[in-house]
C-alpha cells in the first residue's frame, strides 16, 4: 500500500508542473500578443489599400445591380397579383354550369 502512495506522490510531482506549464504557455502568449503594440504600416500597404478599395467598389456595384434586379422582380410579382385579384371576382361571378336543365353556380359555399 505504501508503494502505491509513493507512486502517487511521484506522479503528482511530475504531472502538476506539466499541467501548469501547459496552461501557462498559451495564456502567456495571449497576454504578450495583447500587450504588444500593433506593427507599423509598411509603405506598400497603401497599394494594398487601393486594391482593396477597388475590389470593394466592384463588389458594391454588383450588389447594387442584384438589389435592382430583385426589386424589379418583386414589382412584377405584385403586378401579377393585382391582375389576378382584379380578374378573380369577374371569373367567379361568370362561372355557371348547366346541370339537368338548371343553371347552377360553380362558386363554393364555405359553410
Amino acid at each position: 500500500m505504501s508503494d502505491f502512495i509513493e507512486i502517487a506522490k511521484v506522479l503528482t510531482l511530475l504531472c502538476i508542473p506539466i499541467l501548469v506549464i501547459g496552461a501557462a504557455v498559451p495564456l502567456g502568449r495571449a497576454l504578450a500578443a495583447r500587450l504588444s503594440p500593433a506593427p507599423p504600416l509598411r509603405d506598400d500597404s497603401r497599394v494594398d489599400l487601393a486594391a482593396l478599395e477597388a475590389r470593394l467598389a466592384n463588389r458594391l456595384a454588383g450588389l447594387e445591380q442584384a438589389v435592382d434586379a430583385v426589386s424589379i422582380e418583386v414589382e412584377r410579382v405584385g403586378e401579377a397579383q393585382r391582375y389576378v385579384a382584379r380578374l378573380l371576382p369577374n371569373a367567379t361571378s361568370n362561372a355557371v354550369s348547366r346541370v339537368d336543365g338548371r343553371v347552377q353556380s360553380t362558386t363554393h359555399d364555405p359553410r
